[in-house]
């Protein structure tokens, strides 16, 4: 019965009791309904050559083995979803290893490869990244970005009430403050999820209009552009039929961009975040202002130089970026061209610049370095990133995305239920 105390909880009951019927017309008795609109899925993501990454819970993939299979046939990455649909934020360390390693049993048994985990409800805690490490995951993606496309404002008060609840519910953090960018902690590439997805223009904003929905989408394509970050669309199998139009635009719009974006399913861009890691620049001083750079890196990484003179080979590439393809090369820069911290930097934000693709590098004299921050430089990701944007320092810097796309988009959804049958087994599989 905890499912139904966690659903009075995040819905409200008479928001809940509103659902039912939805429900009942969403799934069917049998899984041909649902069957449909997963292919249906996946047909519009195949349009453009975008595979998408489903996140299936272990008690679902026994009972429907040949559904999941014929999707995996399609180049659908799968990934677990939990044992069963339960809320992982109220798991102990060891409840999080029973569960998941009985899930990966069930998806050994099947045949059905996987290296990444998504949260039921988006909802982990401290413990999931230890576990998911622990059992060999390459990837965990429960983390939630809300991006700013939603004028509270502009709300009714129950649609607004209801919004909040689910931001909540996923303890979802800005794009205000933050980027919508992987990151690899303690081995594992922690991919973000961006909100509103479904769930949350249909059942909590309460939108039915495909034109006001594609334009939030496209909306946050625009945003995660600009700044170079992953879209990470989700979408449930059960509203596909609705929201097709929506997702078949986004694709369309992310396909025409110049430089281009990059469209990979999440296994795919967990593989070149561990790859990336191991990226490295070395600086050598040639003489005053000239230096010797070698590039220790595979050839997709995407080299980017800001404010630098060189004579070799540089193309224009986004905003005051040039992307350089040499390996070795030598610059022209009034200073080294790196990022100095002082000794009292925030060790977490120098982490973060570093993941940023910068070279980061603790020193004692500020005027020996391009740009210097000292402790009280220590602000949020965005605020931080826009100072380093913003300024004439020459720097050089590994891109987040290879072959020069500026960002990316990854297709994803959760399955949970796939007939009526299903839903309502949820209240006891808890």
């Amino acid at each position: 019965m905890k499912l139904a105390s966690f659903l009075l909880k995040s819905r409200g009951p008479v928001n809940l009791a509103k659902r039912i019927p939805t429900i009942a017309r969403r799934f069917g008795i049998t899984n041909t309904k649902i069957d449909r609109c997963l292919h249906g899925f996946v047909d519009v993501a195949l349009e453009f050559d975008a595979k998408p990454t489903l996140a299936i819970t272990a008690n679902l993939l026994d009972r429907y083995p040949g559904l999941v299979q014929r999707l995996r046939n399609r180049g659908v990455e799968f990934a677990i979803h939990g044992l069963v649909h339960t809320d992982y934020s109220e798991l102990s360390l060891g409840e999080h290893l029973d569960h998941i390693s009985r899930a990966m049993r069930v998806f050994d048994r099947h045949e059905i490869d996987f290296v990444g985990f998504r949260c039921p409800y988006l909802r982990s805690n401290s413990y999931t990244l230890e576990a998911v490490r622990k059992l060999g995951f390459i990837w965990e993606s429960s983390d939630v970005i809300a991006w700013d496309v939603i004028d509270p404002g502009a709300l009714d008060i129950n649609p607004r009430i209801a919004y909040k609840k689910l931001l909540s519910l996923y303890s979802a953090r800005s794009s205000i403050t933050n980027f919508s960018a992987p990151k690899l902690l303690n081995g594992i590439v922690e991919i973000p999820v961006s909100i509103p997805d479904d769930e949350a223009i249909i059942d909590r904003l309460g939108l039915d209009n495909t034109a006001e929905i594609t334009r939030l989408w496209l909306s946050i394509l625009d945003s995660s552009y600009r700044r170079g970050d992953i879209f990470t669309v989700q979408l449930h199998h059960e509203r596909v039929p609705f929201l097709a139009p929506a997702l078949r635009s986004v694709l369309q719009e992310a396909s025409m961009l110049s430089p281009s974006v990059w469209l990979a399913n999440l296994g795919e861009i967990a593989d070149w975040y561990m790859r990336r890691d191991t990226f490295r620049f070395e600086v050598i001083d040639v003489d005053q202002g000239r230096y010797d750079i070698k590039v220790h890196a595979d050839p997709d990484a995407t080299v980017l130089l800001k404010n630098i003179d060189t004579h070799h080979l540089i193309d224009k590439w986004y905003s005051n970026y040039q992307v350089i393809r040499d390996r070795r090369f030598t610059i022209s820069a009034a200073k080294r061209p790196v990022i100095g911290i002082s000794k009292n930097f925030n060790p977490a934000m120098a982490e973060f610049l570093r993941g940023e693709g910068f070279i980061v590098e603790q020193v004692d004299n500020p005027e020996s370095c391009a740009l210097y921050l000292a402790a009280d430089d220590d602000t949020d990701e965005v605020s931080l990133i826009d100072r380093i944007e913003g300024s004439v320092a020459p720097l050089l810097r590994f891109w987040r995305w290879p072959r020069s796309a500026r960002s990316a988009v990854s297709i994803t959804g959760d399955i949970d239920s796939i007939t009526l049958l299903d839903f309502a087994r949820r209240i006891f599989e808890v």
